[in-house]
């Protein structure tokens, strides 16, 4: 997965502008190109406590967060906008302070790195568990 975001769907820092770098990067999905219902199973791995634990844990704002369960999903920039009814360019500037803040390059590192703090979450929810 470190490379899907270099297949297309690539937005990084320097491309959050929304400057193509390569055919189809900045505007397609994160997940182009990937099983259709690979979206579908990705959105359904979240339960909305852990979803909302996930958010309070890495300080997203409301529209960070917004924009990352979008990505999550399978959406472009497009649809994102559409969506949230805002511009494709406030989609871009929001993904480009999410990958600042979350110290990312890319959807497919964002993504990673959204699947990588949840299972953090629950090992340390286990560990408490059973500290106790």
């Amino acid at each position: 997965m470190s490379d899907a975001g270099s297949r297309g769907g690539a937005l990084d820092r320097k491309n959050a502008g929304g400057t193509k770098s390569e055919p189809g990067a900045g505007g397609e999905s994160a997940l182009a190109g990937a099983n259709p219902g690979f979206a579908f199973a990705v959105a359904e791995i979240f339960t909305s406590s852990e979803w909302s634990c996930l958010k309070r844990r890495l300080e997203l704002s409301p529209r960070q967060a917004d924009i990352a369960r979008r990505l999550l999903e399978g959406a472009g920039d497009k649809q994102i906008a559409q969506s949230l009814a805002i511009s494709v360019s406030t989609v871009r500037t929001h993904l480009g302070r999410l990958f600042s803040k979350l110290r990312v390059q890319d959807r497919g590192e964002l993504i990673v790195h959204l699947f990588r703090e949840h299972r953090h979450a629950e090992l340390e929810r286990a560990n408490h568990r059973q500290s106790h």
